[in-house]
C-alpha cells in the first residue's frame, strides 16, 4: 500500500515537472517570436477564443505599428519568480506564473525627440523608478514584473498564453473558480 501510495506520488510529481517545463519552454518560443518579429508564429501561443475579441491580423498589426513607428520592441532578462499549482478543469490545465523582465524599447532616429513624453506615457502603467532611457544605446528599458496566464488543452505539452489583458477580460477564457485558485496567496 505504502508503495503504491509513494509510485502515484512520485508520477504525479514526473507529470508536474514535464508539464511545468513544457510550459516555461513554449513561454521562451513566445517570446523568442516576439522579440524577433515573428508575429504569426507568435499567435500560435495565444488561445484561439482571444481572436473571437480582436482578430490575428488586428493584434499583428498593432505589434507592426509600434515596431514601424517607434523602433524594435523586445523582452530581455526573462525569469520566472513564482508559478503556480497547474489546476485542471475539464480536461484543461490551467496555471498562472510571475516573472521579471526587461522591456525594450530601441528608439528609431527620429523618435528621439519623444523620448519624455514616451517615458511620461510608459509612467502610467509602470513605476516611473523603473523606467530608464540610455542616450547611447537611444533605448527605453522597463524593469517589468508582471505575470501570464497559461492554458493547456492537451495534457500540458503544449500551452497557450494570456497576459496584459484587463482582469475582467480574463474570466472569458478562464473559468471563475480556477481564476479565484490561481489568485489566491498572489503577490
Amino acid at each position: 500500500m505504502i508503495k503504491s501510495i509513494i509510485f502515484i506520488i512520485i508520477v504525479s510529481f514526473s507529470i508536474y515537472n514535464v508539464q511545468s517545463q513544457n510550459l516555461e519552454r513554449d513561454y521562451l518560443k513566445y517570446l523568442n517570436a516576439l522579440n524577433n518579429s515573428n508575429y504569426d508564429e507568435a499567435m500560435d501561443f495565444i488561445p484561439e477564443k482571444v481572436f473571437e475579441i480582436a482578430s490575428k491580423e488586428s493584434i499583428i498589426e498593432q505589434f507592426e505599428f509600434i515596431k514601424n513607428e517607434y523602433g524594435k520592441l523586445y523582452t530581455a532578462n526573462f525569469k520566472i519568480i513564482e508559478s503556480k499549482s497547474i489546476i485542471e478543469h475539464l480536461d484543461t490545465l490551467y496555471s498562472k506564473v510571475y516573472y521579471s523582465a526587461d522591456v525594450v524599447l530601441e528608439l528609431k532616429d527620429d523618435k528621439l525627440n519623444r523620448v519624455e513624453s514616451l517615458i511620461a506615457s510608459f509612467g502610467q502603467k509602470y513605476p516611473k523608478d523603473n523606467i530608464k532611457f540610455n542616450k547611447n544605446k537611444s533605448e527605453i528599458r522597463i524593469k517589468n514584473l508582471n505575470s501570464f496566464y497559461a492554458i493547456s488543452t492537451d495534457e500540458g505539452e503544449n500551452w497557450k498564453f494570456l497576459e496584459n489583458v484587463h482582469e475582467t477580460i480574463y474570466s472569458r477564457f478562464i473559468p471563475s473558480k480556477i481564476l479565484i485558485e490561481l489568485n489566491r496567496n498572489t503577490r
